[in-house]
């Protein structure tokens, strides 16, 4: 069952004496509370639907539930009975990876559910002892990594899109990820962290190696780990942050005053912080540049449970979330911070609630919130928008060039789409119109244009999400080819001595040419040295003159252009 819960957050509590009184109220875009069902953990796909996974009330059963980017629930489905839900992840086709552990936690399984609700396959694992943690990750190509652990071992899997289990590593000791509410964190290029009770974490790529480990002095609650936007990781070990490259060389550290359990990052590199401190009592949050120092002075506002989650706007503000303590009444409150770090809104406190955590949207400027109430199972799920909106997407560059651009037909060309490019993204498709009706669909294709014109062949390019580019364009003029004697016709192949007659040379082109005449014995047979044949024209006449001869003699007239020859054999007769 879903309620809408929009009605009775307005009807919340005002803001309290810690907030201040010139510290505007935030209410969620949606709220939505999934009765009988006590939230374990939510997912959020790149459309803006979310995934709530819990346990119904009624029969201790796990379930799946699917709410639309406006908070509707579009379908529920049992995952399995009497079994525990760990944690939830989505991947990039919007399938839902469930991994859970069978009744008794003797044994673990990974579901995955297609977006209306199929299960597409099940995977089991199982184990001699109870499991009591896991969680699940996912990497560009959508292979899922999953991470589980007992009181005194535990183990990192790998099983393929298609559901393939690829490999696990085995530990001899507990393992754990970190923050409670955050999935495993993975790399797009499948580089999973995992920590150990000892204080180790490592790295493992996405063959199952060990590429890196470190050893860290913090109380294992105290130890978290992040993946940042930007290829880095960093490692929270309770008041000291480390950051990572994607080589894992230390960037920077950074020494908080609080215990940090939560980091995001942006694309310029900041990152924002989020914890406790054990002194002051208080959810505290900080935001550090790329390099590492402290952007703006800590955040602090009254209670005494640690923050749920942290999310950095693409304007440089922060949001928080986590439980506020008031009374003997827990609250659930998120918060904005400025680029100062000046609070800017605190959201309408929710009595009774045990804060879950915070998940950044996907694609899409925003994020949620999601609690339980202490006294009766739902799981409510609240929507906020950022104070930024996702960057408008640029349309790609299309860049046009060619092999060559003038020659006689056929003319042979390679079109070149070298140099084009997307500015925020990355080139999906090409397209040629070629002038002369056809098309390429090649980044650079060969073309052969066999009839002489002049064509203009233009270039459109698409990006990732289906932006297309101002058409480039590049002339290409084919010319006739080179006009070529092809043959030479005498008006009489037999001509007395001392008489004239005429000659016809044919062309191959009517490009013109100057044609080279020439007699094989210019004593009996005299031509002209060069014939000028125009340009539209492709036959031409010249005169031959005889002199005397002692006998009939045979000769041969030869027309010669552009490396080519044509001939004709005359008879100089006597009679």
């Amino acid at each position: 069952m879903i309620v809408s819960t929009r009605a009775w957050l307005g009807a919340g509590l005002a803001c309290m004496s810690f907030c201040g009184a010139s510290i505007a109220q935030q209410q969620p875009d949606w709220s939505t509370s999934i009765q009988g069902v006590a939230g374990i953990a939510l997912a959020v796909d790149s459309v803006g639907n979310s995934y709530s996974l819990g346990t119904l009330s009624s029969n201790s059963a796990m379930v799946l539930t699917k709410l639309g980017p406006t908070g509707a629930q579009l379908w529920q489905q049992t995952v399995i009975d009497g079994s525990s839900g760990l944690n939830v992840a989505t991947d990039s086709q919007g399938n839902a990876l469930v991994h859970a552990c069978t009744p008794g936690c003797l044994g673990s399984q990974l579901l995955k559910y297609g977006p209306n609700g199929q299960l597409l396959w099940s995977r089991s694992v199982t184990s001699n002892q109870s499991l009591f943690y896991g969680r699940v990750g996912v990497d560009a190509s959508d292979n899922a990594y999953m991470v589980e652990t007992s009181s005194a071992s535990g183990r990192l899997s790998k099983v393929s899109a298609s559901g393939v289990v690829q490999w696990f590593v085995p530990f001899g000791q507990s393992v754990d990820v970190g923050t409670l509410n955050a999935g495993l964190p993975v790399a797009p290029n499948g580089t999973a962290l995992v920590r150990h009770s000892t204080g180790e974490v490592k790295a493992f790529d996405s063959s199952g190696n060990l590429v890196w480990s470190r050893s860290f002095v913090a109380p294992t609650y105290a130890l978290s780990l992040a993946t940042g936007a930007q290829g880095h990781y960093y490692v929270l070990a309770d008041r000291l942050v480390v950051k990572f490259d994607s080589a894992f060389n230390e960037v920077w550290r950074s020494n908080l005053d609080f215990g940090a359990y939560f980091a995001a990052e942006s694309p310029n590199g900041d990152v924002a912080i989020s914890g406790e401190s054990a002194i002051l009592d208080q959810r505290v949050t900080t935001k550090l540049s790329a390099t590492g120092a402290p952007l703006w002075p800590s955040s602090r506002f009254d209670g005494t449970d640690a923050s749920s989650g942290v999310v950095l706007a693409l304007d440089g503000s922060v949001y928080a979330s986590g439980v506020q303590l008031v009374g003997e009444t827990y609250y659930v409150s998120t918060a904005k911070y400025g680029t100062d770090g000046n609070t800017i809104w605190v959201s309408n406190l929710l009595p009774g609630m045990r804060n879950l955590g915070l998940v950044p949207a996907r694609m899409a400027a925003g994020f949620f919130v999601h609690a339980t109430p202490w006294t009766s199972p739902s799981h409510v799920v609240m929507r906020y928008a950022s104070s930024d909106a996702p960057p408008a997407n640029q349309a790609p560059i299309a860049v046009a060039s060619a092999s060559t651009s003038a020659g006689p037909a056929p003319l042979t060309v390679t079109l070149r789409s070298t140099g084009s490019s997307d500015p925020d993204g990355t080139l999906a498709s090409y397209r040629w119109t070629l002038g002369d009706g056809r098309v390429s669909n090649e980044a650079s294709p060969t073309v052969t244009y066999s009839n002489p014109g002049t064509y203009g062949a233009q270039l459109v390019v698409s990006d990732n999400v289906g932006a297309t580019s101002p058409p480039a364009g590049v002339t290409i003029t084919v010319n006739l080819a080179p006009a070529k004697p092809q043959l030479l016709t005498l008006a009489s192949a037999r001509v007395k001595q001392n008489s004239s007659t005429t000659a016809t040379i044919a062309l191959s082109t009517s490009s013109g040419a100057n044609v080279t005449l020439a007699s094989s014995n210019p004593a009996i047979a005299v031509v002209p040295a060069t014939l000028n044949v125009p340009a539209g024209a492709s036959t031409a006449g010249f005169n031959i003159t005889t002199k005397s001869v002692k006998r009939d003699t045979a000769l041969t007239i030869t027309a010669t252009a552009n490396g080519a020859s044509a001939s004709a054999t005359l008879t100089v007769t006597k009679r």
